[in-house]
């Protein structure tokens, strides 16, 4: 923009400074005027890309604050560091959505254990309570049948301590931080121990108990294992057996000792498993097949902890009906570190 001397002095001396002045801030303010523009354009581009992100973000925010996690945070555009942002931002909500899964499963579980263990408490403590005031009632008349009282006393507070075991187990068991006690096991003399055991309980209800225990070769029998909870995974599936073998039948524990694995595999002549039963059994809280009810009484742990020792022993669990009738449970586990 020019201004001749000749058009300035056709004006009035005031209106020639104020043009003059006028002129001056309008060449001082184009610039300024420039930059406004550029950055109210520029703004408004950058908040059509960030905008969508931020809202995002603001609103997944919200959605974590009131525990609803099951959505995902797409990453729509932005800044490399929005992008980033969200990323991340979406890695924190995965990673805690499946932290509180986790903790509302486990929560649920423990909800589930408590109402089946109450559930199953109270038949034999009903049980426990009707002989008892049977008993206060009629001493003098019901003195034949005291030793036939206390019996199915002494079973039923039996079965109720059972559960309360399944369930502490359960509780230890399924804890984040639970580890084996590992030390070196004499397993041959570990299963003669068991096998006497279990041979006398098997001959008190009229069963026939057998126990075959080999050892490879070049082994000694002994093996680095949880000897404690080797004795729980036992113990469960043996009273399985016993309390479905009918009077007369017979039990079988084969055990296979090896360098690196031990199988231990139990077998009955009981009715075996229901179909069910082989696609469930090892669930948690899984009772059998309804048809078999008259084999209730436990509150479906049992064989969920042999599952859980088992594979925490870096080993399984299998189960099955053997061709010429009867059930089988095989634990395999392998030595331990």
């Amino acid at each position: 923009m020019s201004l001749s001397n000749k058009n300035i002095e056709n004006f009035p001396e005031v209106f020639r400074v104020g043009f003059v002045i006028l002129f001056v801030l309008g060449n001082m303010a184009a610039p300024f005027v420039f930059i406004l523009l550029f950055t109210l354009l520029f703004a408004r581009r950058i908040g059509k890309r960030l905008v969508p992100p931020i809202v995002q973000l603001i609103n997944g925010a919200g959605r974590i604050q009131r525990n609803e996690l099951d959505f995902t945070l797409s990453v729509t555009g932005g800044s490399k560091e929005l992008v980033q942002l969200t990323e991340a931002f979406e890695e924190m909500r995965s990673s805690l959505h499946q932290s509180l899964s986790a903790q509302w499963k486990m929560e649920q579980e423990r909800r589930d254990m408590v109402a089946a263990i109450a559930h199953d408490l109270r038949t034999p403590l009903t049980i426990i309570q009707g002989h008892v005031d049977n008993l206060l009632e009629n001493k003098a008349k019901q003195a034949e049948r005291l030793d036939s009282y206390l019996l199915t006393i002494r079973k039923n507070t039996d079965r109720a301590v059972r559960l309360l075991d399944d369930m502490d187990i359960v509780s230890e068991i399924d804890q984040p931080d639970f580890s084996l006690s590992v030390r070196s096991l004499d397993v041959v003399v570990f299963c003669r121990e068991k096998a006497e055991e279990y041979r006398t309980i098997c001959s008190a209800k009229s069963l026939h108990f057998q126990a075959e225990i080999q050892v490879a070769d070049g082994c000694d029998g002994w093996f680095r294992a949880d000897g404690l909870r080797l004795e729980q995974m036992l113990d469960n599936v043996i009273s399985n057996s016993i309390r479905l073998t009918p009077e007369g039948g017979k039990i079988e524990w084969r055990v296979e000792i090896g360098p690196e694995s031990v199988v231990l595999e139990v077998s009955d002549t009981g009715p075996g498993f229901a179909e069910a039963d082989l696609l469930h059994m090892f669930e948690k809280f899984y009772q059998g097949d309804a048809s078999r009810s008259i084999h209730k009484g436990h509150a479906g742990l049992g064989l969920y902890i042999v599952k859980t020792l088992a594979e925490k022993h870096g080993g399984s669990v299998s189960a099955g009906n053997r061709p010429g009738g009867g059930a089988y449970v095989q634990i395999r586990i392998s030595a331990q570190t």
